[in-house]
């Protein structure tokens, strides 16, 4: 059931094998960045936020989510999920998450490649972009993956979320 932490820790685990399996999959089969990245993206903040939810939901099972956090990383990673964070890579583990709450956004299910280049080339985000990358989108996909493939190895830490790992797998 998806309004459960063990439901919304498997969404999360889903969610992050379907994107994986875009970015990679479709890449290796050199399908163009602009068919696959858009999704990738979004299903890889869909996971980081299935993920926070499932840690808030863990540590209380009869936890709501205000409007305000619908859909909102940053409320819902400081509501639980950095406090169960081990301590030596809190800093980095913060540091992921605000790169993904600047680049992620609920409304990129409505971005196509081009959208999403027009997007992520306005100021506020080229700080993330390497001087003279050629696709952002390609760019920034990539970068995603990489901080919500580190968010689950924080969550691996943990062992509840190692117990609903494992049951994924079988």
């Amino acid at each position: 059931m998806i309004n459960t932490a063990e439901g919304y820790l498997k969404a999360a685990i889903q969610r992050f094998q379907e994107a994986t399996w875009l970015k990679v999959g479709a890449g290796e089969k050199g399908i163009p960045t602009r068919t696959y990245a858009p999704g990738a993206i979004y299903l890889a903040g869909v996971a980081a936020e299935c993920l926070y939810r499932g840690f808030v939901l863990l540590e209380n099972p009869q936890a709501g989510f205000p409007p305000g956090e619908v859909h909102n990383l940053h409320a819902l990673a400081y509501k639980q999920f950095l406090k169960n964070v081990n301590p030596r890579v809190y800093e980095e583990q913060a540091r992921l998450n605000a790169f993904l709450y600047d680049v992620w956004t609920i409304d990129h299910r409505y971005r196509d490649h081009d959208a999403l280049t027009a997007f992520y080339r306005s100021a506020r985000f080229m700080r993330y972009v390497r001087r003279g990358e050629g696709d952002v989108v390609k760019y920034i996909c990539g970068k995603v993956m990489e901080a919500v493939s580190r968010l689950f190895e924080a969550a691996a830490t943990d062992r509840r979320f190692r117990e609903v790992d494992e049951r994924c797998r079988h």
